[in-house]
């Protein structure tokens, strides 16, 4: 015992360099269900409980957290935590720990305390009688859950739990109704889940009480109001049960920036909490989070494997969240129990990268959206969430999309066009910066992390963008596969002539492609957003408007590739001159005066709207429009009288003959 436990302390040493081990366990039945064989049965969970009271120190969770943030935890200290709220805890678990004089913290789902049933629970009193496969099939279709028929029979229970956990709750209210029709059973009793008084006995104790939220939901997937009352609501419910402070917080399902954000815990901040616990593998040391301390659930009851497993958790570099989200996600540098200064400095409590949702506005594009969504999630570090919105469409059904990707949402809305659908978006997201995508176009490899560079060292600017590609398709209708294209290099810096104050380049025909483009959403907010009463040239508009109110950055690279196809906005082409009527609006507006001495004199404005008036009818030239083109030409010379070649034109089309001789001339030269 001593050689185990001078390993152990040589591991998990303590004082400054402390390292605290949070286990996590859920319900724990007298014996195992042949559905959920992942977990343990009293036997198990108490052969852990003799091994921990033999080598380790367990200690009350908020004690240890205050020991480790003095630097005087000691060597082998562990904590146990227990989530959701089961009777079996009541007769098994409860007295398995008292006994041994073991402390643990219990993280409630409350609303089951008044009658509220989990849904999970449902599921799994459902799932367990049924032996119909064929039927199972048709219930999931949708779900497209192919792969989990192939598991053996007692695996599959599981993988389709954490398969529809993250479907949008009316779906999985609809799932778990025909579940319950085809197997012809109620609903599981209240007695599967603790009461009122069982909680304030744990409390009276000695016993921690957390808590787990009411209703058990995927934070990430809930409105904000919806995850302030889940997080705020269940602590004073409990508060009231126990009469006494609660002081812990349990993240339902418990992902980091998968299943919560920076946005969750400035809500749990906010609550009153002093700590929140994940599921984040690894331990927690002094630099720890406190508002997501890592927790891992043990995979053996054995000695010697349980110690191992403690051991291999130790060195864990972040799981299944490795590389995905980062190193920073463990290595944040607030202290467990600092408070944070301000709220914008809340993300560090998740993460030290800058938290951003990506907002793709779609419309009848179901079968090329899926590529941009993987070109976001090729991006380092990934964004805390992917905003779809579905305005109208008709060609499938978009909340696959969710069910598909975990950081994707998806608002389905009627038809408005797509200054409104961005506007939604914006409304709803939670993140800091704003990043725009159009679902038939992509992003290049490294585009993020050259943005966020920018922010980083110029956190004065509003909005960043760069440099864009057409992107055609060979004479087959193919496109080039567009990882193909390489990456955005890690030493891509920011363009000096393309950056600054920009309204007087803006107005001379600096082009911000709407694709590039990464903008700060209170800025957005503060702007009003993109004009919806503008169907051509909204997002022309705003830069224009932004430019009198921020410094932009132009990253040196090509970041996107804009995609030429039929339905594509470049390839339109009206009668009207939307962009010169534009140019003449933003002069009545503002003036040819910009702020920092970004302003464009009158006579280089008055050659820029020749060339604009010029090559809108150049353009209508070749589509056949004589007349269009010809007014086109007149303005172009009404603003440039000595242009020359405008002049030609204008004469030129004043007749089909001489219009068709352009063109004939045209083709040959």
């Amino acid at each position: 015992m001593r050689v185990l436990q001078s390993a152990l302390s040589s591991i998990f040493g303590g004082g400054a360099d402390g390292a605290l081990s949070v286990l996590s366990f859920h319900r724990i039945p007298v014996t195992k269900s042949p559905h959920m064989q992942q977990e343990f049965d009293l036997e198990e969970f108490e052969r852990i409980l003799d091994v921990l009271e033999e080598e380790c120190r367990v200690l009350p969770l908020d004690e240890a957290l205050d020991a480790l943030s003095r630097g005087v935890l000691p060597d082998r200290a562990v904590a146990l935590t227990l989530d959701d709220g089961y009777a079996d805890w009541r007769e098994g678990v409860v007295p398995a720990l008292y006994q041994r004089g073991l402390p643990a913290t219990f993280f409630i789902a409350c609303g089951q305390l008044s009658g509220q049933l989990l849904w999970y629970e449902r599921f799994r009193t459902a799932i367990s009688v049924s032996d119909n496969l064929d039927a199972l099939k048709r219930v999931f279709g949708d779900l497209k859950v192919d792969d989990v028929w192939k598991l053996p029979a007692h695996d599959r229970p599981f993988a389709l739990e954490r398969v529809i956990k993250y479907v949008p709750s009316t779906q999985r209210e609809e799932i778990l109704a025909a579940l319950e029709a085809l197997v012809g059973v109620p609903q599981p009793e209240q007695s599967v889940f603790l009461s009122e008084a069982d909680v304030r006995a744990f409390a009276s104790m000695g016993f921690s009480i957390g808590a787990h939220t009411f209703t058990h939901p995927i934070l990430s997937r809930c409105q904000l109001s919806e995850a302030r009352d889940e997080i705020a609501g269940s602590k004073e419910y409990l508060e009231g049960v126990i009469k006494g402070k609660v002081s812990g917080f349990a993240y339902p399902n418990g992902k980091p920036l998968q299943d919560f954000d920076a946005s969750h815990v400035e809500l749990v901040r906010q609550a009153g909490y002093r700590y929140a616990v994940s599921t984040e593998r690894g331990v927690a040391t002094r630099h720890s989070a406190r508002f997501a301390i890592p927790r891992f659930g043990p995979w053996s009851s054995g000695k010697v494997s349980l110690l191992r497993h403690l051991a291999m958790n130790r060195f864990e570099k972040g799981g299944a969240n490795a590389g995905a989200y980062g190193e920073a996600l463990r290595e944040s540098a607030e202290p467990v129990l600092s408070e944070p200064s301000v709220a914008a400095h809340v993300a560090r409590a998740v993460t030290s990268a800058p938290t951003v949702s990506v907002v793709i506005p779609v419309y009848n594009c179901f079968d090329l959206l899926g590529e941009a969504i993987d070109s976001v999630l090729a991006q380092q570090p990934l964004p805390m969430e992917i905003i779809v919105v579905n305005d109208g469409s008709s060609d499938g059904d978009y909340q696959e999309f969710a069910r598909r990707y975990p950081l994707v949402r998806v608002i389905d809305k009627p038809n408005s066009g797509v200054s409104a659908s961005r506007n939604l978006a914006v409304r709803e997201a939670r993140g800091d910066l704003i990043a725009f995508l159009d679902a038939d176009d992509v992003w290049l490899p490294g585009k993020l992390a050259a943005q966020l560079k920018a922010f980083e060292d110029r956190p004065d600017a509003g909005v960043v963008f760069g440099r864009f590609e057409k992107w055609f398709a060979d004479s087959a209708g193919n496109f080039k596969p567009w990882r193909e294209f390489g990456a955005v290099p890690d030493d891509a810096g920011i363009e000096p002539e393309r950056s600054g104050w920009l309204f007087g380049k803006l107005m001379m025909g600096l082009l911000v492609g709407m694709n590039t483009a990464v903008v700060r959403r209170d800025l957005l907010l503060a702007s009003g957003g993109f004009d919806e009463k503008r169907k051509i040239g909204e997002d022309y508009e705003l830069w224009l408007r932004l430019s009198r109110e921020t410094p932009m950055l132009s990253i040196r690279n090509v970041v996107a590739l804009y995609r030429m196809r039929a339905g594509s906005a470049m390839h339109g082409l009206r009668d009207k001159n939307e962009l010169a009527a534009l140019l003449e609006e933003i002069r009545e507006r503002w003036g040819l005066e910009g702020p920092h001495f970004s302003g464009v004199t009158d006579s280089a404005f008055r050659k820029r709207l020749a060339q604009v008036h010029f090559e809108h009818g150049y353009n209508h030239v070749w589509r056949g429009a004589r007349r269009v083109a010809h007014q086109s030409f007149v303005a172009a010379l009404g603003n440039a009288p000595r242009n020359s070649r405008a002049r030609l034109y204008a004469v030129l089309t004043r007749t089909p003959l001489t219009t068709a001789m352009i063109r004939w001339v045209a083709r040959r030269s």
